[in-house]
């Protein structure tokens, strides 16, 4: 499943990211794939660099999506504000997972992805 996955995230139209609760805020971040990598973040800062499509793609996989879980919810005492939710958008489909205050082992990836595409300092509490 891992190539054929691998091979399916070519074709990906967008990565969107959501953390956080109406409360604190959410830390969001889009990623439109076209002809161009167009990047939009409420983070309000500017990246300092071009993204290139092949290095986003290549960091996407490190997080192996094909072996998440639709959901993680196991923290018996959830921190509410570390509520978050990623899409894969594909033409014909699109893939969802979440959580609350509970990640999947690659998430230190994940946050490293969103600091350097959103330009958020910190991501969880």
């Amino acid at each position: 499943m891992n190539n054929n996955f691998n091979i399916n995230l070519q074709n990906i139209k967008r990565f969107d990211f959501r953390l956080g609760n109406a409360f604190c805020g959410i830390k969001k971040l889009a990623i439109f794939f076209g002809e161009d990598i167009k990047i939009k973040s409420n983070s309000g800062k500017l990246l300092d660099f071009k993204p290139n499509k092949e290095e986003i793609l290549a960091e996407l996989k490190d997080f192996c999506f094909e072996n998440w879980q639709e959901k993680y919810n196991n923290n018996a005492n959830p921190v509410l504000e570390n509520a978050w939710s990623i899409e894969l958008k594909f033409d014909n489909h699109s893939l969802e997972f979440g959580g609350l205050d509970d990640f999947p082992f690659t998430w230190q990836q994940v946050e490293n992805f969103v600091k350097k595409y959103g330009g958020f300092t910190e991501i969880k509490l």
